[in-house]
């Protein structure tokens, strides 16, 4: 199964497929979380030239909970620890939903976490969520 992504007009397009079996292949064969994590960040970073991936985690500390990062494809640096209710990423975790904020929407100050020195265009948040029964 390869689901399609469409753009924001929604349009399709053959570019934006991705290969579930290889990207479950992969996941398969690993068994620490960095490693899964960085194979994920890749698939969706290969989606969308130019763009960065940063996959997250929430993690008990003993400040509380906060986001880490277990893996970074592009030219980002986050920070290794963010406050759970910070910036962005504290909306999402609010109410764990796909996110997207435009340039017209986002202010610098909003994801600073990232170190980057240019002005993003788009932030997107896609939750990986464990259901338990």
């Amino acid at each position: 199964m390869s689901p399609t992504f469409r753009d924001e007009h929604g349009n399709s397009s053959p570019d934006l497929v991705l290969d579930i079996a290889l990207i479950s292949a992969r996941l398969l064969a690993e068994l620490e979380i960095a490693p899964r994590a960085r194979i994920l960040g890749q698939a969706f970073a290969a989606l969308i030239p130019d763009s960065g991936v940063n996959i997250y985690v929430v993690s008990n500390t003993p400040e509380g909970k906060c986001w880490r990062v277990r893996a970074t494809v592009g030219g980002a640096a986050p920070d290794d620890a963010i406050p759970l209710d910070s910036g962005t990423l504290g909306l999402l975790a609010a109410g764990p939903k796909s996110l997207l904020f435009t340039s017209q929407t986002l202010t610098r100050e909003q994801y600073a976490h990232l170190n980057v020195r240019k002005t993003l265009r788009s932030l997107a948040y896609l939750p990986l969520v464990v259901q338990k029964d």
